[in-house]
């Protein structure tokens, strides 16, 4: 015998599914042909479907069924809850999947400006059930977003410090940077010479001067 709680019968999905193939066809032969079972089980399931909630659902007549009152109107609320069912199970299959919910992505501007509208793009086309949520953030952020688990990925620098332990980088792009004059430049050989010796901040671990202070 099903469990009850509070007195309200628990209907399994399965009798749901029979008794609306029944009251779909009005017939009991033609539903159990079409869902591949003997009938004799089908009439007994419909018939602990009854027997569960109290009321007839179907007309029995040598000429076959018809719906009662009670049986139209279980109808119109199965085929509701059923709707609903499948529609829960394919939202959490999808999730699975990489294919539902929400996705967090950090950015640096200076670092992700060729590559994230594009790829945001593509990869609206290929999961449109999944909502981005950007977030603008400072390198700092960027890394403490992933550590607890506030953000799920980012585009930025990459980082060579001990904050950053833990996080897996995948190169996307490299950025050679360039000391750049003008033609007219009086000293701008020696500059040159000057600016090869002269050594400059790790970007790598401290993040663009634009990123960390806006």
């Amino acid at each position: 015998m099903p469990f009850r709680h509070n007195g309200i019968p628990d209907m399994e999905l399965r009798h749901l599914r029979y008794f609306v193939a029944v009251a779909r066809a009005l017939s009991f032969t033609k539903a159990a042909n079409k869902l591949r079972i003997a009938q004799p089980a089908l009439s007994r399931q419909v018939q602990d479907l009854e027997e569960e909630i109290g009321v007839d659902l179907f007309r029995r007549s040598p000429r076959g069924v018809t719906l009662t009152a009670e049986g139209e109107l279980l109808l119109e609320e199965a085929e509701a809850l059923l709707r609903q069912a499948e529609s829960t199970v394919a939202r959490v299959q999808a999730l699975a999947r990489g294919e539902y919910g929400e996705l967090r992505i950090g950015y640096s501007p200076s670092a992700s400006a060729g590559i994230l509208p594009p790829a945001l793009v593509a990869f609206g086309r290929m999961a449109p059930g999944v909502k981005v949520v950007l977030h603008d953030l400072a390198g700092d952020e960027l890394t403490a977003g992933l550590l607890d688990g506030s953000l799920h990925l980012a585009v930025m620098i990459e980082r060579t410090d001990a904050a950053s332990i833990g996080l897996h980088y995948e190169e996307l792009r490299r950025y050679p940077l360039r000391l750049v004059v003008g033609p007219r430049h009086p000293r701008k050989a020696a500059h040159r010479r000057r600016m090869r010796q002269r050594k400059f901040p790790d970007y790598r671990s401290r993040g663009w001067p634009g990123d960390r202070h806006r």
